[in-house]
This record gives C-alpha cells, structure tokens and sequence, in this order.
C-alpha cells in the first residue's frame, strides 16, 4: 500500500525539497509533516488532491491509497486495497504508479 509518507518522500526526491518545502507546496504546516512522520497520521483528500498535482498522478488513485490507510486494522481494509489495485492510471496503469512512487 501506497501511504502518505511514501507520497511525501516521492514528493520532497522528485523536487529535491525540504519537509518544509513540500509542507509550503501543499499548502500546510511544517508541524503537519511532522505530525505525519511521528503519528502515523493520513494526509486529507484536499492535500491528497495538491499531492496527485504536484506528482502528476491521477488523483483517485491517490485518495483510494489514502482512505486505505486510514482503514488499516478494520473489515473494510481488504477491500479498499483491492479498489486500490485495480484502479488504472492513465500511463501505463497502477503498476506503473506504484514503481513511480516506490522506486
């Protein structure tokens, strides 16, 4: 599963920002960045939406990875993460998303 910390790693190396810089570019707190690597905590679908802009994915793809996250632990987890997968993106499909992010 594709997590928020994952997005914002992919974000700060594609860009060669700070924390502080990606936190600008998203239009959010230094301390909300830091509340995400020391919490755990899950970005918003409107961050998740400026993400999907700034990495150039499709921005379904990313808040179908977002609400997965914050289902971790219950039922519905099993699912979300199959609507994950099968969600395409436009080049090349989900895989293609996934070494994008991950790599």
């Amino acid at each position: 599963m594709i997590t928020t910390i994952d997005i914002l790693e992919k974000i700060r190396e594609l860009n060669r920002w700070s924390d502080y810089r990606a936190a600008k570019e998203l239009g959010i707190s230094p301390n909300t960045v830091s509340s995400w690597r020391r919490r755990g905590s899950v970005m918003n679908d409107e961050i998740g939406v400026k993400a999907a802009e700034i990495l150039g994915l499709e921005e379904k793809f990313i808040l179908m990875c977002l609400q997965a996250e914050r289902t971790v632990g219950s039922p519905v987890f099993q699912y979300l993460q199959e609507v994950v997968d099968d969600i395409e993106v436009e080049e090349g499909g989900l895989e293609t998303a996934k070494q994008y992010l991950l790599c």
